[in-house]
């Protein structure tokens, strides 16, 4: 029974090392193609892959740099979403500047300084948007989506120097 199970760690191994380094020739793929949402799918695949290794007591190792490496894809990942952010908000697209701010808050993992850029662009979009529907006459959807600017800050210490600094802050008359 004993060497049944060693012999099924082995290839638990052998496969395993495998699907590591397949895991890493596609995220470094995707990643080189700019799909930064696919390299982190493959490297979350990847982890997956060696904490159920590891549960069986199989190690799976990785390069020594991965920690870095993966840390750095994600710390680029936050940089596009806040470039695909800024470019929305420049087109007053509010919608199309609130995606990619979600997904690097709920996905990428921000820096403290990626999040309290995630949350100012954040609250820029809430607020224009808010602001655009004032000048509309939709009151409810200026009501939503100031809501949720004020929600951002929570404490009202940076709100003030938000709305006085936006430029959505001027309203047509």
């Amino acid at each position: 029974r004993d060497s049944l199970n060693q012999e099924a760690r082995e290839g638990l191994k052998r496969m395993g090392d495998e699907a590591v380094r397949q895991g890493l020739e596609a995220a470094a793929a995707h990643e080189a193609a700019t799909r930064l949402d696919d390299a982190l799918d493959a490297l979350d695949r990847l982890d997956l892959v060696r904490v159920r290794a590891q549960a069986l007591r199989v190690p799976l190792p990785v390069p020594a740099d991965y920690p870095e490496r993966r840390k750095a894809l994600y710390h680029r990942a936050v940089e596009g979403a806040l470039a695909q952010a800024r470019q929305a908000l420049a087109e007053r697209r509010w919608a199309g500047a609130l995606q990619p701010l979600d997904r690097a808050r709920e996905r990428y993992h921000p820096t403290v300084d990626q999040g309290a850029a995630v949350d100012s662009l954040r609250w820029e979009a809430e607020w224009g948007w808010a602001a655009e529907a004032m000048d509309t006459g939709e009151f409810r959807l200026a009501f939503t989506h100031a809501t949720s600017a004020a929600e951002i800050y929570r404490d009202g210490a940076d709100i003030l120097v938000n709305i006085s600094a936006s430029p959505f802050h001027e309203r047509k008359r």
